[in-house]
């Protein structure tokens, strides 16, 4: 009785701890992808020669200067994070593998401390975009880590919660950059733009302590061959002593997975469950990658379906426009002549994205995984068509060049059009695209395919930091919030890409999608009969591996 209690007491603090670090490492990306909004259309940062002012240089607000900040100078700030995420991802995912997705999130707030630190000393925007390429590498090896560890280290039924946490701890993280960057927009000097980019500190470090407090994951422990550390960790997460038939059982179920996968690539069968010891490790390197692209894309159990849905989800989630709102709001409310604060109005988006991911957790995870990103992407098009068509067309219209300030109706329609498309896109696409890319590969592959998936979507937002400013700035395009319209119709094709290849997934152990995401979308989870017939397709595995024993619950799935 004392030892159950006692497991009892070390699960729920291994939970606690799991959900404060989903928290933080939200926050920390959402700010980071939030500050440089607000700090881009500052005063003072936008009217300084970054290039030739001292760290003590205050130049008076009277004097005229060329605008630093000009579009290939947003591009390079904007760009800079999005590049260093990208190459970041890779490592990570691929680090993962080979060393533990713990140790990976060490190394990424290592990295990411010091691109904050040559970020808060820079004085110059070449330096400025060096730091954050910095800090990008170590967000992206984050980004790319810690969904697959919250995945593999919770159970099906908390699943879906932490990814859902760790989903609107990254849009309190942009309310609070906002808040910050609003906070400090009217200070004459350096602090202006250095207290937003120093509070960065705080997180990292807080991630930093959360992380050596976390077990690693049981199932790379599995993978790697190191069963009995599997148990240990497993008895922690479940509250389950060691040597208890349910825990036996789980670990079981791991050793079938990743034997079986093993089993179809040479790399992976040199040594027990993955390790290479003649393979070289250059061969074992490439053909480890090789092992996300395998089978041919007419086969939905096949490695390569995976990694090409997962990669199209996280594309699309870029394509349908949420980081023009987030990266460029301050500026198109700038160009559009509103008659209000751009700071206040971009901050009160912040806020109900904060609010309607709180309000929106509950459907999230009731609701069916398809029927989430189909509605959520018609309901966005909706808003953005609405929004991008009606400001275009005034826009471009004589009114617009005669107007000191845009008409209180477009403000108004644009305010609504936009908070409605942030309401959708934060309880839709926003946890939804995170939590279907961890549930739908095997323990073999899922390091390297969520990292490509993760590398895809910075890839994306890279090429949107750049467009966008070609698109919505005075010396560019000039088409403003008409962006809109262009993103309006992606969300349409977002929908179609869902409705036609993207099966369901909701409610199933891990194990069991490794059947079930091969019988395509709408099939319900099939029968013991079915796997029979099944049995000699390439995607086929074995039934016992599949479907947990009867009266036994999967309690980390």
């Amino acid at each position: 009785m004392v030892a159950r209690t006692s497991s009892l007491l070390v699960r729920n603090t291994t939970l606690f701890i799991t959900v404060i670090f989903a928290t933080v490492s939200g926050i920390l990306f959402g700010y980071d992808s939030g500050y440089i909004n607000g700090v881009m259309a500052m005063d003072f940062f936008d009217n300084m020669h970054l290039s030739t002012l001292s760290l003590k240089a205050t130049p008076a607000r009277s004097s005229p200067q060329l605008l630093v900040t000009t579009r290939k100078d947003k591009v390079k700030l904007v760009g800079a994070l999005s590049l260093g995420t990208f190459f970041g991802s890779f490592a990570g995912s691929d680090l993962a593998d080979w060393v533990g997705r713990r140790t990976v999130l060490l190394l990424g707030t290592i990295f990411y401390t010091i691109g904050v630190l040559d970020q808060f000393l820079s004085n110059e925007i070449n330096w400025l975009a060096r730091g954050r390429f910095e800090a990008g590498i170590g967000m992206g090896a984050i980004s790319a880590v810690v969904v697959v560890y919250l995945v593999e280290t919770s159970r099906s039924d908390w699943r879906g919660w932490l990814v859902m946490i760790y989903q609107t701890a990254i849009t309190l993280g942009m309310f609070v950059s906002s808040g910050v960057t609003f906070s400090t927009m009217s200070l004459w000097d350096m602090r202006s733009y250095q207290i937003p980019i120093g509070l960065q500190f705080v997180w990292v470090g807080l991630l930093f302590v959360l992380i050596l407090f976390l077990p690693e994951s049981p199932r790379w422990y599995v993978k790697t061959g190191q069963v009995d550390r599997a148990r240990y960790t497993l008895s922690r997460l479940t509250g389950k002593p060691l040597g208890d038939e349910e825990l036996e059982d789980e670990v079981g179920g791991m050793l079938e997975e990743v034997e079986r996968d093993r089993k179809k690539f040479k790399w992976a069968q040199e040594s027990p469950l993955g390790h290479s010891c003649e393979y070289t490790l250059r061969q074992a390197f490439f053909e480890s990658w090789s092992c996300c692209w395998w089978g041919k894309a007419s086969n939905p159990g096949s490695h390569f379906r995976r990694t090409l849905l997962a990669t199209m989800i996280m594309i699309f989630q870029q394509l349908i426009g949420v980081n023009i709102v987030f990266y460029f709001a301050i500026s198109v409310f700038k160009q559009h002549k509103f008659d209000h604060d751009p700071f206040r109005l971009a901050l009160i988006l912040a806020g109900v994205n904060v609010l309607s991911t709180l309000l929106c957790c509950y459907p999230v995870l009731a609701l069916r995984r398809r029927v989430l990103l189909i509605g959520g992407a018609l309901a966005m098009a909706v808003c953005q068509l609405t929004v991008g068509i009606t400001t275009w067309t005034w826009y471009w219209s004589g009114d617009n060049k005669s107007a000191e300030h845009s008409p209180t109706w477009l403000l108004v329609l644009t305010m609504v059009g936009m908070g409605c498309y942030v309401i959708f896109f934060a309880g839709t696409w926003g946890p939804g695209a995170w939590i279907l890319i961890g549930e739908i590969f095997p323990t073999q592959i899922r390091a390297r395919a969520v990292g490509i998936a993760t590398a895809a979507n910075w890839a994306t937002n890279s090429v949107i930091c750049y467009l966008m400013p070609v698109l919505i700035e005075p010396d560019g395009r000039d088409i403003g919030l008409g962006v809109f319209t262009i993103t309006g119709i992606l969300s349409l094709f977002a929908a179609a890409y869902v409705y036609l290849c993207v099966p369901e997934t909701e409610g199933k152990t891990l194990e069991e999608l490794a059947f079930f995401f091969a019988h395509g979308p709408g099939y319900e989870m099939a029968t013991a009969a079915h796997l029979d017939d099944d049995a000699s397709s390439e995607a086929a595995v074995s039934p016992l591996t599949l479907i947990p024993s009867k009266g036994k619950k999967n309690t980390l799935s």
